[in-house]
């Protein structure tokens, strides 16, 4: 590890399929990095069918898919081995619409403005303004909450590194930022990164001698020889009698195999020789350098089925027995699927269902000896039908408004926020009350060290002791729920990348992969809130990925402060805001007239109000008047968006009538 970057070693029989080096935020996934040395990709497949379309042609790693009648490619028909985009999603109707697409009627900041068949135009709330396009295709991989920015300029949500490999930050305006290269060093492509920007910063700089200090190109390959270089790029020459199959151009991290160019013009490959029976499988067609094996009934191919005369893979590998599994459809009603394994798969339900999971992890189905467990989604009805009994107990009262419960003799209560009440949600939800016999009870106590959760479970047998928190799944509504088990405040949020927090304490971590599905539970809520124990041999989790966090009662807070002084023949006026967003203050010195604006009133002996005219400056964190009036006592109000009065301060001068 080195700063923010880490590089991974494969094992013995793999190599390093692309950089080995990982930036902190790098998107890509690094158990696709080790690759088996054989050349071959044992995990590839391509389906014969897919929606609305089937399998056209197969090249190498490559395969290409034609729509129904009826039905157009939406994008490229072509998919890579481990292309990520959904292959269900490339045939669309030709009607122009999309029978299967929903578009959410409210997003984060904003909402949905209208539809136009398969585009969806949404329109973001006053104070914030749309980064980027406003239309979304039915099937836009962009996250919809990240369109609406605040009109400050600013992204709350945004770091910017301030060192990237052979660079620096050099500028930041609002959402974007610019890096500058290192001397000897020049920007290879935009030097200006968006808050979101995908790109890995530390590809930017390259060397002004227009090579790459980590890439080097053989002057030899199998029948042919290094022709040229240009910067990261180089063209090989085939010998005579061979041609070039495929592009004789390589760049510096090109994953081709370079032996593979050069074929000979007579349309073989002397050389190459394709065994007529492999284990379990035989030749099925030859073309060209290409071989094409199937495999015999009751096996499958384990990977491509097509082998270049020099591939590296062992053809007697192919072919794999065909095991009892499961099929996991790819969509459900009210749903479909996110990811899935061999003997399992998670789903996700749309906006306004919920998901019901037999067994303990929402959204999971299993595949049991062959039969499948799967979740449902359904849509809530108005209101909430509180059960007559929960586990261990039985209601008190139920009525429309809500219902108590009390625990069987022997068992220990399990409270919701509100104790023994049940808590009925707006989508139909609800929260419930539990009993639990007494040997299987207990409690859980939070406390905040410098931010940082510790936490304490405490069971017939004792104790666990205090333990943190690994961020691994940790969301805000987790944080919600520590602090309404601690009263400090109804709402929480994760901080660890937000404050100049100091060392995390030094108690082990005891649970990872904390999360709730409300802002509304506690962590007795075990239907709607869930942590595994951590242990230190299944995760990576490290002292910094401790979680901290605030607690806060509402999302925006202000506070004024004004100030009256006599300057000669002249009054200065001056009123300090202090602005929190989410428990933690803002740095006042974003802020813009044009968002908040404060107003100066003098007050009589009356004590009315009477406006102040004049210039008003924004400076370090105040709003400045300076008046020709004769002020003793004074009123300032600041405004948002030029009508909303969030904050208002009163001098308190001895001449200064009670406010």
């Amino acid at each position: 590890v080195k700063g923010h970057m880490a590089r991974y070693q494969c094992h013995e029989g793999y190599h390093a399929h692309g950089r080995d080096w990982f930036s902190c935020h790098d998107e890509r996934n690094k158990d696709d990095l080790c690759m088996p040395n054989d050349g071959g990709d044992h995990d590839c497949e391509f389906p014969k069918e897919i929606k609305h379309g089937y399998l056209a042609e197969v090249k190498g790693h490559m395969a290409r898919y034609q729509c129904h009648e009826g039905y157009h490619a939406h994008g490229r028909d072509w998919f890579s081995c481990h292309d990520e985009r959904n292959k269900d999603d490339l045939c669309m109707p030709n009607d122009g619409g999309d029978h299967d697409c929903e578009f959410p009627k409210e997003i984060k900041h904003g909402y949905l403005a209208e539809v136009k068949g398969h585009m969806a135009r949404y329109q973001c709330h006053e104070g914030y303004h749309a980064h980027g396009s406003d239309w979304f295709s039915c099937h836009d991989e962009r996250n919809k909450d990240d369109l609406c920015m605040p009109n400050d300029g600013g992204d709350h949500d945004c770091d910017f590194p301030k060192e990237i490999k052979h660079g620096y930050l050099a500028e930041v305006k609002g959402h974007m930022a610019r890096y500058q290269c290192h001397e000897g060093y020049h920007a290879h492509g935009r030097d200006w990164f968006s808050c979101h920007d995908e790109r890995n910063k530390d590809d930017l700089c390259m060397p002004n001698d227009g090579g790459d200090h980590d890439c080097d190109f053989p002057k030899e390959i199998k029948h042919g020889y290094l022709a040229e270089v240009k910067g990261h790029m180089a063209r090989y020459q085939c010998h005579e009698r061979y041609h070039a199959h495929g592009s004789d151009w390589f760049s510096c991290h090109d994953e081709r195999n370079k032996d593979d160019l050069c074929m000979p013009n007579d349309g073989g490959d002397h050389d190459c020789e394709f065994p007529k029976e492999i284990k379990h499988g035989y030749l099925a067609e030859v073309k060209g350098h290409m071989a094409r094996y199937q495999c015999h009934e009751g096996y499958h191919a384990h990977g491509r089925d097509w082998f270049s005369c020099h591939d590296e893979r062992n053809k007697d590998d192919l072919c794999m027995p065909n095991k009892i599994g499961c099929e996991f459809p790819e969509f459900i009603e009210g749903g479909k699927i996110l990811r899935a394994g061999d003997d399992w798969a998670y789903y996700e339900c749309y906006e306004g269902f919920l998901i019901w999971t037999e067994g303990e992890k929402p959204g999971v189905a299993l595949c049991v000896n062959g039969t499948t467990r799967m979740p449902k989604c359904y849509k809530p009805k108005q209101g909430c039908a509180f059960p007559q009994r929960v586990p261990g107990g039985i209601a008190e009262r139920i009525s429309a408004e809500g219902a108590s419960y009390r625990c069987d003799g022997g068992h220990v209560l399990m409270p919701t926020i509100r104790g023994s009440e049940a808590v009925c949600r707006d989508d139909g939800s609800m929260a419930l009350p539990y009993c639990l016999p007494e040997e299987h009870a207990y409690s859980i106590d939070f406390k905040l060290e410098n931010n940082f959760i510790l936490i304490n479970v405490k069971t017939s047998e004792g104790e666990s002791g205090w333990k943190t928190v690994c961020d691994d799944g940790f969301n805000d509504f987790a944080a919600g729920a520590v602090c309404r088990h601690l009263k400090k405040g109804r709402h929480g949020t994760k901080v660890n990348n937000i404050m100049n927090l100091e060392s995390p304490p030094k108690q082990e971590i005891g649970y990872t992969r904390v999360s709730c599905h409300y802002d509304d539970t506690l962590f007795y809520d075990r239907r709607n809130c869930r942590a595994d124990e951590y242990h230190g041999g299944e995760q990576t989790c490290l002292d910094h990925e401790k979680v901290a966090i605030v607690c806060y009662n509402e999302p925006w807070q202000f506070s004024a402060n004004v100030k009256v002084d006599k300057a000669g023949k002249k009054t200065k006026l001056a009123c300090g805001l202090k602005v929190k967003k989410h428990g933690i203050d803002l740095d006042m010195k974003r802020v813009k007239n044009s968002v908040l604006q404060a107003h100066f009133f003098a007050i009589d002996e009356n004590n009315e109000e009477k406006r102040i005219d004049g210039k008003v400056r924004y400076k370090k964190g105040q709003f400045i008047l300076v008046s020709k009036m004769t002020v003793k006592c004074a009123v300032c109000k600041v405004v948002y968006n030029k009508d909303k009065v969030v904050a208002t301060s009163s001098s308190n001068g001895t001449e200064c009538p009670a406010a």
